[in-house]
């Protein structure tokens, strides 16, 4: 972690000092951040060297900085004059996309006591709201600082457009730094990045903007760590500057301009309709794309749909209820969560509130099941969230359970458990309560004799409801179960692993990144793999 000299952003939470103290390594923090971070690590963020609470002082210096810019913004009503007040480094923007420039730039006459910024230019609008509204709407941790608009009076009756004065992001955005990565990212970090986006989603809701473009690309990065969840800070831009946005006002020749596009490859079904109104655009699109991108941030930066060239094509995909495929690296809990973002009726998804409740809910409390055969049992340990758990609960299966997996099998946002009981040839099925208990069992056949040995979860057919695979070692096959959606199951369907091979364990993924999910046995009879292809 490093922090610009003479910054006035607290290199913890990159947000505005309001009461900077000065540390025993020679750097400023907020006070109520470092304390928490002594609290916790006992060391600097920085140096690393050993911190203590009662060597924190006040510094008057970098509050009289942060007094004396935040007087003179307010002086200005928050507004700008390029030239003047501020200034673009170079004449070429550093990022230009669909009708959105970015530039280099920095405050005149001198940055010096200044945060770092960039000016964002957007062609085709005019600001509908007064400068304070939107400095006021940007004082949020993981949304990016908007300290004012900028006019350019050479250009202003002809330019069709507005500027906003924004701090800088000195990693770039999420989609280059996962694209980037070359190392492995935990997913407690991918996680820990969502609830930022989710937490910065749920305020823009509570004030009714509607953002319109989630993805990885509209995510800023100001500190990144792979393997630390805690170590990293995101935050959200370009809100409200989509089609039918409440923000800013459309002009005449922004017809072919980004703010006229959709982003096809993160839109809800209600959104790719031919003739879509403002009132489409809900809190309930955006999750929706919410879905999209954390779906994108899992399978680092990949683009949704790659395998579809066809933008038309990706319309009737998604229309007809068709979803994008489980990345190899989300867990089952997640991605059930995932699936709720996209229910084809906009009225069953989360809200973000909703959402960000269901993800902590598994951040922090990922509970362990296991499956008992010489007890004939399932044993569950609910975590406490420092490392250890409770005692095992039990919950009896009455014939040698042999496998087990979780899964959202009725459909209630509430992970429930699968387990494959080889001593009677069933599936049995655990209803979660949300509250770490379970329904008692109900089973499923697997097949007379079929002694199923692994079970897997995923949807393979493309509803959204999620299905069961077992191996059969008895029998030489594999069983599917397609999921109703109510927490029961369709008689089982077989699939051949040839006589002798004695299938021993099972998982699923897109084997020929056809956007269709496969599965593969391992077959302990046979010493081989055999792969089953999805072909519609």
């Amino acid at each position: 972690m490093a922090t610009p000299e003479e910054s006035l952003f607290c290199p913890i939470t990159f947000e505005l000092f309001t009461d900077p103290v000065l540390a025993q390594d020679g750097h400023t923090y907020e006070r109520q951040a470092i304390e928490e971070w002594i609290r916790q690590h006992g060391t600097s963020p920085i140096t690393r060297q050993s911190l203590s609470l009662e060597y924190l002082y006040p510094n008057i210096l970098v509050r009289q900085l942060i007094d004396s810019f935040e007087q003179s913004t307010r002086n200005k009503n928050y507004q700008f004059t390029l030239g003047i007040d501020v200034k673009k480094r170079e004449s070429q923007p550093f990022i230009q996309t669909f009708g959105k420039s970015i530039y280099r730039a920095q405050w005149l006459p001198t940055n010096r006591g200044r945060p770092e910024i960039i000016l964002l230019k957007i062609e085709g609008t005019r600001a509908r709201k007064e400068a304070s509204f939107y400095v006021d709407l940007s004082r949020h941790p993981y949304i990016v600082r908007t300290f004012g608009l900028v006019y350019d009076t050479e250009n202003n009756r002809n330019d069709n457009s507005v500027m906003l004065l924004q701090e800088y992001a000195p990693e770039g955005n999420l989609f280059h730094k996962l694209q980037d990565c070359s190392t492995v990212i935990y997913e407690e970090v991918f996680i820990e990045i969502f609830l930022q986006i989710i937490d910065a989603m749920a305020y823009l809701t509570h004030n009714n903007v509607i953002h319109g473009d989630l993805a990885c690309r509209n995510v800023l990065v100001f500190r990144f760590d792979a393997s630390n969840p805690r170590n990293n800070h995101v935050k959200l831009t370009d809100f409200g500057i989509s089609r039918n946005t409440q923000l800013y006002s459309m002009e005449p020749v922004a017809a072919q301009t980004r703010i006229n596009i959709v982003p096809i490859r993160y839109a809800a079904p209600e959104i790719l309709s031919s003739d879509v109104t403002y009132h489409a655009y809900t809190e309930k699109s955006d999750i929706y794309s919410m879905g999209v991108l954390m779906w994108e941030a899992y399978k680092r930066g990949e683009i949704p749909w790659s395998y579809i060239s066809d933008d038309e094509e990706v319309i009737r995909h998604v229309r007809s209820g068709q979803h994008l495929l489980q990345p190899p690296n989300c867990s089952q809990q997640y991605w059930s969560i995932i699936l709720k973002t996209w229910s084809t009726n906009a009225e069953d998804r989360p809200k973000f509130q909703e959402l960000g409740n269901a993800l902590r809910e598994q951040h922090y409390h990922e509970n362990i099941a296991v499956a008992n055969s010489g007890s004939n049992n399932v044993g569950i340990f609910l975590r406490y969230g420092n490392g250890s758990f409770a005692n095992q609960m039990i919950y009896s299966t009455k014939s040698s359970p042999w496998s087990v997996a979780v899964g959202d099998f009725n459909n209630d946002t509430i992970l429930d458990i699968v387990v494959v009981n080889r001593g009677n040839d069933t599936i049995g099925i655990f209803l979660g309560w949300g509250n770490g208990f379970f329904s008692s069992q109900t089973t499923f056949m697997t097949g007379f004799n079929s002694q199923p040995n692994a079970v897997a979860v995923g949807d393979f057919n493309n509803d959204t409801l999620l299905d069961i695979i077992v191996a059969n070692y008895g029998t030489n096959n594999v069983g599917m179960l397609l999921g109703y959606g109510n927490g029961s199951f369709a008689s089982v369907r077989f699939f051949s692993t040839d006589y002798g091979s004695l299938p021993f364990a099972i998982s699923v993924g897109d084997l020929d990144n056809d956007g269709k999910l496969d599965f593969v046995a391992a077959n302990e009879g046979a010493d081989n793999l055999k792969t089953f292809l999805q072909t519609c």
